[in-house]
């Protein structure tokens, strides 16, 4: 079971502690270790990942956490969020295919690799940014990078304007001297962060694994900026 589980997507840590977990029941991590042979640091952050993609769950009893694995059904639904996901950018896709011009470059990257290179190209070539999707989704998924990113952009007096959805998180971003924050209920149930920057735009796909598009051209980006304003126009403070 092991390998189908490494098969689906699961990392071979991922796949044994799961298993662990499974035939265990709720445990501790130290039981956990004690089993899988992995060092303790590798272990927490096998479990963090896990409890991520919602295959464990944590709870703590007199100050001692322990962990239970998640019904096997959570592998299916996760199946079908990818599925879902990529039947969303079907169209986008297509389109594309019918209008890139024989300069445009696109590269696709997965995990959190992609989004840290939009965000450093970002921050080293840009004077200005547009972004646009679900800030409430992105900080659980992403972390810590969007504080991190907004520190250094204001450092560097980096413009941005930020369309985000209607929701109390998406509310703590304000604007100052370098920001411009606007909110809309259409971005709500957005699974989709969209960055412009120069003549570049990312479609930023936060599924499993995130999947982050760059394309790189005048003409999409111009097109990507006048769909950009007029959602930004019909906005709200």
């Amino acid at each position: 079971m092991e390998q189908e589980l490494i098969n689906y997507g699961l990392s071979e840590k991922e796949a044994k502690l799961y298993l662990l977990c499974l035939k265990i029941g709720e445990t501790t991590a130290n039981r956990l270790i004690e089993l899988s042979k992995l060092p303790r640091g590798t272990a927490y952050d096998v479990l963090e990942k896990l409890k991520r993609r919602g295959l464990v769950s944590s709870i703590i009893k007199q100050k001692t956490t322990y962990f239970s694995a998640n019904d096997p059904e959570v592998l299916v639904k996760e199946l079908e969020e990818k599925k879902t996901n990529v039947q969303s950018l079907i169209p986008k896709l297509r389109k594309l295919s019918k209008t890139i011009p024989k300069a445009m470059e696109i590269h696709v990257f997965e995990g959190f690799a992609g989004i840290k290179k939009i965000l450093d190209e970002v921050l080293e070539n840009s004077s200005e940014v547009v972004v646009m999707g679900n800030e409430r989704d992105a900080r659980e998924i992403i972390k810590h990078h969007p504080e991190n990113f907004r520190m250094k952009r204001l450092e560097k007096k980096i413009k941005i304007k930020n369309l985000l959805e209607e929701s109390e998180i998406a509310r703590q971003l304000k604007d100052d001297k370098y920001s411009q924050v606007k909110h809309t209920d259409k971005l709500k149930d957005s699974k989709e962060v969209l960055v412009i920057y120069n003549d570049v735009t990312a479609h930023i796909i936060m599924g499993h694994p995130i999947t982050t598009i760059k394309i790189s051209s005048k003409e999409y980006s111009k097109t990507q900026r006048i769909l950009f304003e007029n959602l930004w126009n019909n906005a709200r403070k």
